[in-house]
């Protein structure tokens, strides 16, 4: 009696469910996770090539590595303001939650682009100064 009544409550929580944009919205989430997970880990990177730039000496006359560590802390803050803004509304609508994941997904590609712009440039700067 048991188990028939958990199964009538999971069919009925199911069949409530608009289970083809709950899979979509499920599957745009993964790929915003996935996004975020492949550039967290270049945060490292970030202060990493920060302090190697620092090091080159007379740094801060020499305008293409201060644009560069310009161009690093813009990458760090994008990175710090997406995930501090990134909280899943609750209670929405199929349609709101995929317009704010979609919102999310333009905004998570925008900060990847800016992260990994930021470090090409830092590598490319260090090379120019520094034997590695």
């Amino acid at each position: 009696m048991y188990r028939i009544l958990i199964l009538i409550i999971l069919g009925l929580s199911m069949a409530c469910n608009n289970s083809g944009s709950t899979e979509e919205s499920k599957k745009l989430y993964d790929e915003i996770m996935k996004i975020h997970d492949e550039v967290m880990p270049k945060m490292g990177d970030i202060r990493k090539l920060s302090k190697q730039l620092k090091k080159i000496e007379d740094y801060q006359s020499i305008d293409s590595i201060v644009v560069s560590l310009n161009d690093l802390d813009n990458a760090h803050e994008s990175m710090m303001g997406w995930m501090a803004q990134f909280k899943m509304p609750k209670e929405i609508s199929n349609e709101e939650e995929m317009e704010f994941l979609n919102s999310q997904m333009k905004s998570v590609t925008v900060m990847k682009n800016t992260m990994l712009s930021a470090l090409d440039r830092a590598e490319k700067e260090i090379s120019k100064y520094l034997v590695q």
